[in-house]
């Protein structure tokens, strides 16, 4: 059967057989636990500790009671201003750009010089270049005034040499015959070979001279048309070069004109520039003081702020030290009262359960160690709610202590 006995260094635990049973009926037992000597002395005095431990806190239960009835007092604590007192703080200015140098926003360009460019219909008609048709044709070498010159030079020459050359050849032919040459004999025809070869040469110096003098003759009349050519085509330069340079010349004054509106223009400009750059920088420099004094106005008046935060936050904790004082004092009898309450236990013994043999329907054994936690479980239930309500006046105490702080 599962009706096992235990024994244990606490105590032992004892099966006893009431009634056998029948085939209706199932049998009856009897579990006992005996506590050993040790043991049930330790539980005498344990529960003569809880009951004297009991009266104590029963004694103070008047002290909770008075301390409860009687509201908590912070009136000698230190008050907690509602709100910071900024009025000596001082005032931070405002933003207000009226207040600074009026802003240049654009330049004014219309009491300049004007630019009106340069007008070239002032200057009249542009010249159209050289007119040569009145100069003719250009001079160039002319064949008939060579051949001329060389054909009287030459006339010329053959007059001089023709009486010279006729009469040298018969002084020969009479200085052969009185020699004794006859004509055709070798003696006759080289002395009359001679006497051509040189004729000849005369003669071709002669063409040679006529020839030079037709060039002479062609280069000086060509020098001369040529320069009178010249003369023209310089007068017709010398005039375009007068009329460009009296073009040119009103073409300079435009341009000295323009040049100096040009300087004005850009000179009033350099002016209104530096008038605008110096409003504009007297505007910048006003608000660059007027932003200094807000910084400062702030920093001061933040400095202030943090000193009255941090003056606010003492107080606070001063008063918040003394609530908890206070509370303290108040709830030290309540916290008391549960001390006491939670006093020691007794350590029953704890037995194991026994294998089954399946031998029986009922679990007989089992239900008298059931029904033996039951009574153990009900008997820490009873200290548990005890120790919850001494703990819920202690919560009850701080819970209206906390209420008459609100109020």
């Amino acid at each position: 059967m599962n009706f096992v006995n235990q024994t244990t260094p606490l105590g032992s635990l004892t099966y006893t057989q009431l009634s056998p049973g029948n085939a209706n009926t199932p049998p009856q037992w009897q579990s006992t636990v005996t506590l050993s000597p040790e043991g049930q002395k330790s539980f005498d005095l344990q529960q003569q500790v809880g009951t004297a431990l009991n009266n104590l806190a029963l004694k103070g239960t008047g002290q909770v009671t008075s301390a409860l009835d009687k509201p908590q007092d912070y009136s000698g604590l230190p008050s907690v201003p509602s709100s910071l007192d900024l009025s000596g703080l001082p005032q931070i200015p405002a933003f207000d750009t009226s207040k600074l140098p009026s802003a240049q926003q654009s330049l004014d360009f219309s009491n300049l010089p004007a630019m009106t460019g340069i007008d070239l219909s002032k200057l009249g008609d542009m010249p159209a270049g050289l007119d040569l048709s009145s100069l003719g044709a250009r001079p160039t070498a002319n064949a008939d005034v060579l051949k001329g010159a060389q054909d009287a030079a030459y006339s010329n020459a053959t007059a001089i040499l023709d009486p010279q050359w006729e009469k040298s050849q018969r002084n020969l032919e009479t200085q052969l015959v009185n020699s004794g040459i006859a004509r055709g004999t070798p003696a006759w025809d080289q002395a009359m070979s001679e006497f051509n070869q040189s004729k000849s040469s005369a003669y071709g110096a002669a063409r040679n001279d006529a020839f030079n003098q037709g060039l002479a003759a062609e280069s000086n009349q060509f020098g001369i048309e040529n320069t009178a050519y010249n003369t023209g085509l310089n007068a017709l330069q010398q005039q375009l070069a007068d009329a460009l340079g009296i073009r040119s010349q009103g073409l300079n004054e435009q341009e000295t004109a323009l040049d100096a509106a040009i300087k004005g223009r850009q000179q009033g400009m350099s002016e209104q520039q530096s008038q605008f750059n110096a409003t504009n920088q007297a505007r910048q420099n006003a608000l660059a003081e007027m932003l200094t004094g807000i910084d400062v106005a702030s920093g001061t008046r933040q400095q202030g702020l943090s000193e009255a935060e941090a003056q606010a936050a003492q107080a606070a904790a001063a008063r918040q030290q003394g609530i908890t004082e206070s509370n303290y004092l108040r709830e030290l009898p309540i916290n008391e009262i549960s001390a006491l309450l939670n006093g020691g236990q007794v350590q029953f013994p704890q037995f194991g359960s026994t294998g089954n043999t399946q031998v029986q329907p009922v679990d007989i054994a089992g239900l008298i160690n059931q029904n033996y936690n039951q009574r153990y479980q009900q008997y820490q239930q009873r200290l548990q709610q005890q120790n919850a309500m001494w703990g819920g006046l202690a919560s009850l105490g701080g819970t209206l202590g906390s209420a008459l702080i609100l109020a």
